[in-house]
């Protein structure tokens, strides 16, 4: 069950860093008046690309 969880959360987490434009589109964009700036992307991609990292490490050692 936790191999199947870290497969989706790879999955989810991947998405937002290749495209993390589209997921602020798709959860805040409909209720902004305007984007933010680069930077919020830039952090988005990045924290993204961190819990990858994570979750990588932790299916690859079979998160013990």
């Amino acid at each position: 069950m936790q191999y199947i969880f870290l497969i989706i959360w790879l999955i989810l987490v991947g998405f937002i860093a290749v495209k993390p434009k589209q997921v602020w589109e798709i959860t805040q964009g409909w209720k902004a008046h305007r984007e933010p700036p680069k930077i919020y992307f830039f952090l988005m991609r990045l924290f993204a690309v961190v819990f990858f990292i994570f979750g990588f490490i932790a299916l690859i050692l079979g998160f013990k």
